[in-house]
């Protein structure tokens, strides 16, 4: 096992056994509780974390939100449902999922597609 698989695996050890149980898709803050996160939402003031505030009011907003936060093009109907989206297991596996299609079908792109999630213009 290689080092950098020693320390994926211990930190996926300490994810498990912390108190984090969702995860804000756009700063990847870990919080215990849905209710914390909702209001961390709430709190922030740009425009994807009030739109991933807006599930039950504004649908495709929060899931325009909430696609751009992650990175990945997730369809409606594949999201967990509830709170569940924003389980960390969840984030983790699906976070830059476009980003890294798109870095593997155009290898001439920087990782500017991974850092804003869109892919530059030449």
């Amino acid at each position: 096992m290689s080092s950098l698989e020693m320390q994926l695996s211990a930190f996926k050890v300490i994810i498990q056994k912390s108190t984090i149980r969702v995860v804000c898709p756009q700063c990847l803050q870990g919080f215990p509780r849905a209710n914390v996160l909702y209001r961390h939402f709430k709190t922030e003031k740009d425009n994807i974390h009030m739109g991933l505030s807006m599930r039950k009011v504004d649908f495709e907003k929060f899931l325009d939100c909430y696609q751009e936060a992650l990175g990945a093009s997730i369809p409606a109907e594949k999201l967990h449902y509830g709170f569940d989206c924003f389980e960390v297991k969840f984030v983790v596996e699906h976070y830059a999922n476009d980003a890294e299609k798109v870095q593997m079908n155009t290898s001439s792109q920087s990782l500017k597609v991974y850092k804003t999630h869109l892919p530059f213009e030449a």
